[in-house]
């Protein structure tokens, strides 16, 4: 999946805020080779992500080890009602916070998934003012 969107991604990775600023499709490239690279290191890292759906209507906050394939299931799965994000359609990427400890990285799921629908907003305006889909597969 490709996109011309040009928005900033801003990551945090130990502790630190990383920005990127380059267009989706180097940063859907550069993610692939980025998996490959930790799965043939055994690094292990944990991501904390918020889903969209289509219209931007439904938010869902989530935590995997494997971005790449996490995507994939929530879009496979969309339209299908045994699941939150599959019900209401959430398999568009607007956020993701990178951790090298699952303990912090559940921690951090619990803390947004407790936040209110304006207080998610205003953190995925934070690091993506445009709310433009992150395409990471």
């Amino acid at each position: 999946m490709f996109s011309t969107n040009h928005p900033c991604h801003q990551y945090t990775i130990n502790s630190h805020a990383v920005s990127i600023f380059l267009p989706t499709i180097i940063i859907s490239h550069i993610w692939h080779v980025y998996c490959h690279f930790l799965n043939m290191l055994n690094m292990k890292y944990y991501y904390v992500y918020i889903l969209t759906n289509p219209g931007k209507t439904v938010l869902y906050v989530g935590i995997t080890s494997d971005v790449c394939r996490r995507l994939k299931e929530h879009y496979n799965n969309k339209g299908k009602s045994n699941t939150f994000a599959g019900k209401y359609y959430c398999y568009k990427l607007l956020y993701l916070e990178v951790y090298n400890s699952a303990k912090d990285a559940i921690f951090r799921e619990k803390e947004i998934k407790n936040m209110n629908r304006l207080k998610k907003e205003e953190l995925i305006a934070q690091k993506n003012p445009k709310w433009r889909f992150i395409d990471v597969y």
